[in-house]
């Protein structure tokens, strides 16, 4: 193999391995998504619990028309 052969292939090896490892990663953060129920979600909002948000993704006219729950936060905003 040339040199800038071997560059190049050496390059592409590490952007593969980089890749399986950043997707590894992704891979063990999906598995903390859960389906939970609508009275499991209020009660896990309602705790304070760090890093649980309630999200409205309505648009802003009808977040604020309509109504909304006070822990609420518009995701179009």
């Amino acid at each position: 193999m040339k040199t800038g052969q071997a560059k190049i292939f050496s390059f592409l090896l590490v952007v593969v391995v980089f890749l399986f490892v950043v997707s590894g990663v992704a891979a063990k953060e999906a598995k903390i998504a859960q389906n939970i129920g609508v009275l499991q979600a209020f009660a896990r909002v309602e705790s304070g619990a760090k890093g649980v948000y309630l999200i409205d993704v309505r648009t802003p006219a009808e977040y604020q028309q309509i109504g909304h729950s006070a822990m609420a936060y518009n995701g179009r905003c």
